[in-house]
């Protein structure tokens, strides 16, 4: 960054700093659901509280604070200077409250409550996972009260995920979107579906599904020599660097889509990551706006473009051409109309685009439940039921494809899965916008030319960072204030 304020520079320097102990925590994250053997957690677990103190260490330092304290009185002429030292100065008091001890404890225990959860998952066992929930649960509570809040304790959790967004706000959103989608589901489901004729079936040789992944990720737009994909359990996308992107994705031989959309979800993350200015790497200039942000970056590909006939088009000759023997006789008009079935499941992560923030809404009101302790910890299973009862009328069949299928919980995460329903209802928005504005979008993406949509969230989302909370960015996107409305019109307009 060209600045000649020395204050300013020594606060991108100890940033930066910052922001490389974050990446070596990503590393390690990474590193466990990739590579890592079994007995590696004690020396992971060690080395996460170690990084998490050291980070927290700079963050809350004299010489950070002198800085932004000589800054606060004369602040930088320039807006992206004067975000700079607002951002980071809001960061920093967040640190300052949670206090060394606490980022400690909190990074150790989170660390093996994830393996306990692994485990647990793979034995459908809640009560193997229950000590280590309630754990975590009490510390997510204290995590609550030392930031502090005015309404609700939740409020506290959400903001790190989502600034700007309350529990009251999030209470009024899915309080209008929920019903609305429970009778849209039965809409669609009572029509007739052609997609219930067939089921796909393989096998699918995954080194091929493999294959079609890396092609998607490159056609999206991230950059081929700056990202790594590997095989993980639950898809991720970790952004060490701009120049450096982790993308994992799962491969069922006999599922092909499962594979290649999270390929395409995680690209999503990835382009985001990608296309941040890496001059300004450790500051909010290169930092997402919010989780919400990027997970409508992720869900404007998996669903919005993923699900659309332009990008079946273009994509479906190459599948049949890999998997003749599975694909060769079923028609584009089928295998799409397959891709675009509405069809209550049970695993958040395989829903369809129009049942899916119902799940999200579901694990909402439980963390709500747990952090204002009208939920038991131990009642999880049975309210989970309950939730999904009402809302998708299924009921899980283990406690695998129930409350444990997510590992958000063991790594601290409460206050992340909101994000996941306001990311869909944002790539809605933006992808409404979007093709208002772009008239030929589906003659481009039909020839295999996805620059015409990264052009536009570079130009609208990536480029702005941390400038703007989410619903400024939004507004600034769509030139109108975010309404959950253009989500439900959305979804409407393609499936009814």
């Amino acid at each position: 960054m060209t600045t000649s304020n020395k204050d300013l520079l020594k606060i991108i320097e100890e940033c930066q700093k910052a922001a490389q102990f974050t990446s070596l925590e990503y590393l390690a994250s990474w590193d466990q659901e990739t590579y890592m053997p079994k007995d590696g957690i004690e020396p992971k677990a060690a080395i996460m509280s170690f990084i998490a103190q050291e980070k927290h260490k700079i963050m809350t330092g004299t010489k950070l604070k002198n800085s932004i304290d000589a800054l606060t009185s004369t602040p930088p002429a320039s807006f992206d200077e004067q975000i700079i030292v607002k951002r980071i100065h809001e960061d920093i008091e967040k640190q300052k409250k949670l206090g060394k001890s606490f980022v400690k404890k909190f990074s150790k225990e989170t660390a093996h409550a994830c393996e306990a959860w692994k485990k647990a998952h793979k034995n459908s066992n809640f009560k193997q996972f229950l000590p280590s929930l309630k754990k975590v649960i009490n510390l997510c509570k204290k995590k609550a009260q030392l930031i502090g809040y005015s309404d609700h304790p939740y409020d506290a959790l959400l903001d790190e995920f989502e600034p700007g967004m309350t529990t009251k706000q999030l209470d009024e959103i899915f309080g209008e979107v929920k019903p609305r989608l429970i009778s849209l589901v039965k809409k669609i489901t009572s029509k007739e579906s052609k997609s219930s004729d067939f089921d796909l079936k393989g096998p699918f040789p995954i080194h091929k599904q493999k294959e079609l992944s890396h092609d998607v990720i490159k056609r999206i737009g991230v950059n081929p020599d700056q990202y790594n994909l590997s095989t993980t359990h639950h898809p991720f996308c970790i952004p060490l660097h701009p120049h450096d992107i982790r993308i994992t994705s799962h491969y069922h031989e006999q599922d092909v889509l499962k594979g290649f959309t999270a390929a395409v979800h995680e690209a999503g993350h990835g382009l985001y990551e990608n296309n941040m200015p890496a001059d300004f790497y450790g500051t909010p200039l290169a930092e997402a706006s919010s989780i919400g942000i990027h997970e409508s970056q992720s869900r404007i590909y998996e669903t919005c473009l993923g699900n659309s006939k332009p990008f079946w088009k273009f994509y479906y000759p190459k599948f049949q051409q890999l998997f003749p023997e599975a694909l060769g006789s079923i028609s584009m008009e089928d295998f799409v109309s397959k891709v675009r079935e509405v069809k209550p499941s049970l695993i958040r992560i395989f829903a369809d685009e129009v049942t899916y923030c119902l799940h999200v809404i579901l694990r909402y009101e439980i963390e709500k439940g747990l952090i204002e302790n009208s939920i038991n910890p131990k009642d999880i299973p049975n309210i989970w039921k309950a939730k999904i009862q009402e809302s998708l009328g299924i009921l899980p069949t283990s406690d695998a494809t129930g409350c444990l299928q997510d590992i958000h919980w063991s790594i601290g995460c409460f206050g992340y899965f909101p994000t996941y329903g306001l990311g869909s209802m944002y790539a809605g928005s933006l992808f409404t916008k979007f093709i208002k504005q772009n008239i030929d979008w589906e003659s481009k993406i039909a020839s295999g030319d996805f620059s015409i949509l990264s052009s536009y969230l570079k130009e609208n989302i990536h480029v702005h960072g941390r400038k703007y909370l989410p619903f400024e960015l939004i507004e600034r996107a769509t030139e109108k204030p975010f309404s959950p409305e253009d989500y439900i019109c959305y979804l409407e307009h393609r499936y009814l």
